[in-house]
């Protein structure tokens, strides 16, 4: 291991720094008549190259051990312990391990970008509506992955340890994990339905059919990854949802000063500056990778491993321990010493219903002051929203869905939320 600025080492270990990045942008737009307009763009950008490779001695911590259980390593009055730093030899050369895994950087790190490209056309509507259809597109280059490639993992299923390139050369058996680039694509296509705000309503719709691919992976372990053959990681992003669909609208009731209904007395007060907003969302599952619990029968340390599939899979639907989603008799093991047949992310998890609604009444005070009482309900149904099912081939409730979304999504409210609130301007 090589410590940077410490002997000859260079302070930037050598990494080549790239200054040739070409990244044009254009983007045109043609007027058809009074009521159509025609977009296009494209454009290149680059992604930031991340270096940092946290291996000892980079984070040093200190342990502090008490004499036994029931005493304290120390007080505080009399101040913090001094720290230990480690010895670190004057060449900044460090004697790798060999049962301790690292992870390297290759001094060559390539820069990814990102192509991006879109096509739309839009409509002018009756009734203040507007259309657009769009096709939206990217092609990433070199892109820095969750996943890290084991440069040491055995190439030769069945070979165990042999197999690995570094074992006959320096009796290595642990990781050598190196941050892999890889392409990715996303196609789709996208359509809008809106109205613009008057006679105190707006609506928006908006609706995405789309398909994203890589070759990263993080639903069946950070470092599981086929380095025997690196196409059998390409699939469906992890974050891939084939449709979504999105409306909400902002509905002013007809009640009040200037309103067909309600305009003076006590009713213009009682049913008078009442607003509705309401978001609805549709969105099918995200993918399912079907993986193998243990890889000990392919015998190949530092890979994957996943089953066959004999035929269709068959979804279920069910939900619940002991339910299964899908049919899990449709895979199967494979033979020892060989990878299964079965893709990457081939399967779709539960999609997600939800509807939030808001209802405020606007109430004038003085002419400096204003209030506005709201009340929401975020998930409103109630629906439940529940995460992919257990996909480890040969582990405990495989094919079943026994918990629902929590931290994996920031976009919905797993349970119904209720809130009121008062707000006054002045």
């Amino acid at each position: 291991m090589e410590l940077a600025g410490i002997g000859s080492i260079p302070s930037d270990q050598g990494i080549v720094n790239q200054k040739k990045s070409f990244a044009p942008r254009f983007g045109l737009a043609y007027r058809l008549d009074d009521k159509t307009v025609i977009r296009g763009g494209y454009g290149i950008s680059y992604l930031l190259r991340n270096t940092n490779v946290y291996n000892f001695p980079v984070n040093q911590a200190n342990q502090l051990v008490a004499p036994n259980s029931f005493s304290a390593a120390g007080a505080l009055a009399t101040g913090v312990p001094p720290r230990v730093p480690a010895q670190l030899p004057g060449n900044g050369i460090l004697a790798a391990n060999n049962s301790q895994s690292y992870v390297y950087i290759p001094k060559d790190l390539p820069q990814g970008y990102v192509q991006s490209w879109n096509f739309a056309i839009q409509r002018a509507l009756p009734g203040g509506f507007t259309a657009e259809v769009a096709y939206v597109g990217n092609h990433g280059v070199n892109i820095f992955t969750n996943n890290q490639g084991n440069i040491n993992a055995s190439m030769i299923p069945g070979s165990g340890n042999s197999g690995r390139p570094l074992f006959p050369l320096f009796g290595r058996a642990a990781d050598v994990n190196q941050t892999y680039f890889a392409p990715t694509s996303y196609n789709s296509l996208q359509a809008r339905l809106n109205r613009r705000y008057a006679n105190g309503l707006s609506i928006t719709t908006s609706y995405a059919f789309g398909k994203a691919i890589d070759f990263n992976n993080s639903t069946s372990g950070s470092v599981y990854f086929n380095n025997v053959n690196f196409k059998a990681n390409r699939g469906l992003a992890d974050w891939d949802r084939r449709h979504v669909f999105t409306q909400n609208y902002v509905y002013d009731l007809p009640a009040g000063a200037g309103k067909k209904f309600a305009q003076s007395g006590p009713a213009k007060w009682i049913l008078g500056d009442w607003q509705m907003n309401t978001l609805w969302t549709w969105e099918s599952g995200l993918p399912l990778d079907i993986y193998m619990s243990s890889a000990s029968s392919l015998n190949a340390p530092g890979n994957i491993n996943r089953p066959n599939v004999n035929g269709p899979v068959t979804i279920l639907g069910n939900i619940g321990p002991g339910q299964q989603y899908f049919d899990p008799s449709a895979f199967s093991a494979p033979a020892p010493n060989t990878f299964g047949n079965l893709g990457r992310n081939v399967l779709h998890g539960p999609g997600i219903f939800q509807v939030d609604f808001s209802l405020l009444k606007k109430i004038r005070v003085t002419e400096r002051v204003n209030a506005e009482l709201r009340g929401e309900a975020f998930n409103l149904t109630n629906h439940p929203l529940f995460d992919r099912p257990n996909s480890a081939f040969g582990g405990q409730g495989f094919g079943q869905v026994t918990t629902a979304q929590g931290t994996q999504s920031v976009k919905v409210n797993e349970n119904r939320s209720l809130q009121v609130s008062l707000r006054i301007m002045f």
